[in-house]
């Protein structure tokens, strides 16, 4: 009857619904659960943008402008600095570009996105998460980009320098770890410190991989066995958390000179050549729903852009398909799948072609992939 289609439960279960089928790029579905949740008698929040983003993922801009402003405009009201009102703004401004409304976009993208990257920046380094402030902010910096990208596309160097430290932010200060990696095993005095930052590395890959673990479990089937094995995975990734920070703290205090190149800030195109040596090229990628990002800094001359329409559903798939013929197991070698050449040079196409300009003459490339590439 009339009383049930308008339950709560019902409208916080389309919400629900709703979120989901967003977080997996099912778009289509997300906009009719959230559609079906307001005739439930669900109460707008913050799902109206999660509802907003979906609009436009299906270029309905006309239908999630009006939404997003009158967000935005209610958090405004309250205070102009809470980071609630910069998230309203970033995703109002994300609107107003799809819009074609440029200059207004421009504006309060400039007033929306350092208060939310530098908030970003401070859960990661207090090593706290939040879920759907981290993907709305990564909306954001997804919509910031291609609003760039134009002029990028173009040859604007201000444009691509740009476009490269907001994306270096969004990976976590990637650039500056990539160079640390590259060579301060290499360079340390002390034996004793490189075995312990090969085993603060280490332990910082088994916990993304118990974490890829604890995702794959959650998702699935939850019987018993399931159940057990997250309860497992639980207690291995706070056993591994305890262990890694004990030994970064181990190192901060002894040697804090490393412990610096560990936890960097983002970097500059500028500050990224001055610190690459004669012959290095540095390779960095962003990837978005629906498009991907290359810059290829030299330590001299122009920096290349290139952005290509190639997503992070194609891209997670295309890398499994080259990963298929290199997690082999125990399989003899007469068994081993056949490499995809087709799909790698594909790739090669997409995200280095491109940019070749910039790398063709180097002698070392130090990468910073994002997203499924960092699987290869």
């Amino acid at each position: 009857g009339t009383a049930d289609r308008r339950s709560p439960a019902l409208a916080n279960a389309w919400l629900l619904a709703g979120w989901s089928q967003v977080m997996a790029g099912r778009f289509a579905d997300a906009v009719q659960s959230f559609e079906q949740r307001a005739q439930s008698g669900g109460r707008a929040n913050t799902s109206s943008v999660v509802w907003a983003y979906a609009l436009l993922r299906m270029d309905r801009v006309s239908s999630a402008l009006p939404m997003l402003r009158m967000h935005y405009e209610a958090a405004l009201r309250e205070s102009a600095t809470r980071y609630a009102t910069r998230e309203r703004a970033g995703m109002y401004a994300y609107a107003l570009w799809r819009a074609g409304q440029t200059a207004q976009a421009r504006q309060l993208f400039a007033t929306a996105l350092p208060g939310l990257l530098a908030a970003r920046q401070g859960r990661r380094a207090a090593e706290r998460a939040d879920l759907l402030q981290d993907t709305v902010c990564n909306w954001i910096i997804e919509g910031y980009l291609e609003s760039l990208a134009p002029q990028a596309t173009s040859g604007n160097a201000r444009a691509i320098a740009e476009m490269f430290r907001v994306a270096d932010v969004a990976r976590s200060s990637g650039v500056q770890r990539a160079l640390a990696m590259a060579g301060s095993r290499a360079r340390l005095g002390e034996a004793e410190l490189a075995t312990m930052a090969r085993r603060e590395q280490d332990l910082a890959n088994l916990h993304s991989a118990r974490e890829r673990a604890l995702e794959e479990r959650l998702t699935g089937t939850r019987n018993a066995e399931a159940r057990l094995a997250i309860a497992a995975l639980r207690r291995e990734l706070e056993a591994l958390t305890r262990e890694r920070e004990n030994l970064r703290q181990e190192i901060r205090a002894r040697y804090p000179r490393y412990a610096q190149l560990q936890e960097p800030r983002p970097t500059t195109v500028a500050e990224l050549q001055a610190l690459l040596h004669p012959g290095e090229v540095l390779l960095a990628t962003y990837t978005a729903h629906d498009r991907s990002h290359v810059w290829a800094v030299p330590k001299s001359g122009p920096v290349r852009y290139a952005g290509t329409a190639l997503g992070s559903a194609e891209l997670a798939a295309t890398v499994t398909r080259l990963r298929a013929a290199l997690d082999v197991g125990d399989l003899p070698l007469g068994a081993f799948p056949a490499f995809d050449t087709a799909a790698a040079h594909r790739l090669y196409a997409h995200l280095l072609q491109p940019v070749q300009a910039a790398w063709r003459n180097a002698h070392t490339l130090i990468v910073v992939p994002h997203g499924a590439l960092a699987q290869l």
